[in-house]
């Protein structure tokens, strides 16, 4: 604030300079008394004076503490320098001509199939093994469940059957062994990883049910070992770690949604349920005890008058014999007992149910939102996508200029690149071009805002667009509009408008003090 202060009375000054002289070249100031003067000249001198102490008592001021965490005034300032704007844009295009190379390098050692697999294993980690097994196991696991569900009608120890019963479980227990072997004992249990240990238990429970199948005699009172089978389909919830292409993405969505909705659900059950059992209650009171036989077998006791109304509150309310329970209880029991009857199937049905099903909907559509807005911020998150794609751009828009030649190495012209200042024409034809456009999708810039680039990256109206105003102005349409951008806006027009008011302010001040001296010369 002090300098901007310090701006306005520098310009103040030069305008009451200007203002006492007249168009002939003859100072005002000679032909006014001296003390007209010194009434123009003192306003000036006092206010460079409060500017100038209050300078100084802000620079004797000592620099607050490292604990300090609360700041008392705020620091004025112009923005990045240009040797700041320079190190970043060489930055991100060095960072993208590095990956660049590294793509030749993968593609030219494409070529050569055996250097390329042998560089390809030698890169690989621990955690590039252990996921290849993962996705390997995964079709396992599918396979493993369709087997499950063929084999529940064929003899557990039947030849066939039971050699593939044996192989899934050789592949599962030999799935242990690596990972054991990869990560360690410790590494594998004790690193807060309740799955692995929930993987080990599902193994030695089907091992043990192969051995027991295969040693006891059928006379054995066992369990049926497809019991013991149902316990592997628990390894599906695994494959979700595998199916992370965008072929699956949908299925994702709907699996993460429902999972996030699952403890509305939860809770809907359990308001259903005391809906349920509290109805129950007055219907075992009015209509189990009577002696109507059409309708007091359905509610004779309480767990089957529960029964009775679960069913009827999902529009099964009917006899062993299909008739209408309805019907039969409006003839032993009157009028006023279907009316009950009527109010409590419409409340469930069309009251109860429809709050449940809204609220479990918004709570999915939460979850699967801020499912969204986590990837949305990893994308702009990512280093690597910014930089390659913004070079692609660079790259694009010198080619539609005519002007200008694409360097080979652009990491070694900044400054040439700095100085570079289009036309809104050549960014006009830049949004046509399909490279342009991929890039400018792949970095979430609406499509609707690229015909209107040249306006957008152009505050100044200036009619051309230099390159770090694209670069910055590309930064900032990322993403989805958010409040803060409007926030941020608000915020700049109301410290505009207090700087505007106190300039009104002094320029009034300064013409009073001119117009004071003149009038009383007249």
């Amino acid at each position: 604030q002090l300098a901007a202060v310090a701006e306005a009375q520098a310009a103040f000054r030069d305008e009451v300079r200007a203002l006492l002289t007249p168009q002939d070249g003859i100072p005002l100031a000679r032909m006014l008394p001296e003390a007209a003067v010194e009434s123009v000249r003192a306003p000036m001198t006092s206010q460079a004076q409060d500017v100038q102490a209050q300078e100084a008592k802000a620079a004797s001021k000592e620099p607050p503490s490292e604990g300090c965490k609360m700041q008392t005034s705020r620091t004025v300032t112009s923005g990045p320098t240009d040797v700041e704007v320079k190190d970043m844009l060489r930055e991100t295009i060095e960072f993208a001509e590095e990956e660049e190379a590294r793509e030749r390098q993968l593609e030219e050692e494409r070529k050569d199939l055996a250097s390329y697999y042998t560089n390809w294993l030698k890169t690989f980690t621990k955690h590039d093994v252990e996921t290849g097994l993962d996705s390997v196991m995964g079709f396992v696991i599918c396979a493993n469940a369709i087997f499950i569900g063929l084999s529940m009608d064929q003899s557990e120890k039947s030849g066939g059957w039971l050699a593939a019963d044996i192989a899934f479980s050789a592949a599962f227990l030999l799935e242990l062994v690596s990972k054991v072997c990869l990560k360690g004992f410790r590494g594998q249990y004790c690193s807060g990883s309740r799955g692995n240990i929930l993987d080990a238990c599902l193994v030695l429970i089907d091992v043990a049910q192969l051995i027991l199948t295969s040693s006891i005699d059928d006379s054995a009172d066992l369990p049926s070992a497809s019991l013991f089978r149902l316990l592997r389909l628990l390894k599906l919830a695994r494959v979700l770690s595998v199916l992370r292409t965008d072929a699956f993405r949908d299925l994702l969505t709907m699996i993460q949604g429902m999972l996030g909705g699952l403890s509305t659900l939860l809770w809907s059950m359990v308001l259903f349920f005391l809906t349920i059992y509290m109805v129950s209650l007055v219907f075992r009171e009015l209509f189990g005890r009577g002696s109507a036989e059409s309708v007091n077998p359905f509610f004779d006791s309480v767990p089957r008058s529960i029964l009775t109304t679960f069913r009827c509150s999902f529009g099964d309310c009917s006899t062993s014999g299909g008739t209408p329970l309805f019907e039969h209880i409006h003839t032993e029991f009157g009028g006023l007992a279907s009316i009950l009857c009527c109010c409590f199937v419409f409340v469930i049905t069309i009251g109860l149910f429809n709050v449940i099903s809204a609220i479990f909907v918004e709570s999915t559509m939460l979850a699967a939102m801020s499912l969204e807005t986590t990837k949305r911020r990893a994308r702009l998150a990512d280093k690597r996508l910014w930089c390659t794609r913004l070079t692609v751009l660079i790259r694009r828009l010198l080619a539609a200029s005519p002007d200008h030649e694409i360097p080979e190495k652009m990491s070694e012209c900044i400054e040439e690149l700095y100085e570079i200042d289009l036309p809104g024409s050549i960014i006009s034809e830049f949004v046509k071009d399909p490279q342009a456009i991929s890039a400018l999708d792949d970095l979430e810039i609406d499509p609707e805002d690229h015909e209107f680039l040249s306006d957008i990256l152009d505050p100044d109206n200036s009619g051309s667009v230099g390159l770090f105003e694209f670069v910055d102005g590309l930064r900032r349409l990322r993403g989805v509009p958010r409040r803060s951008d409007i926030v941020a806006v608000d915020l700049m027009v109301r410290s505009i408008q207090k700087h505007l008011l106190d300039v009104e302010g002094m320029v009034r001040q300064f013409t009073d003090a001119v117009r004071a001296p003149c009038s009383a010369f007249v």
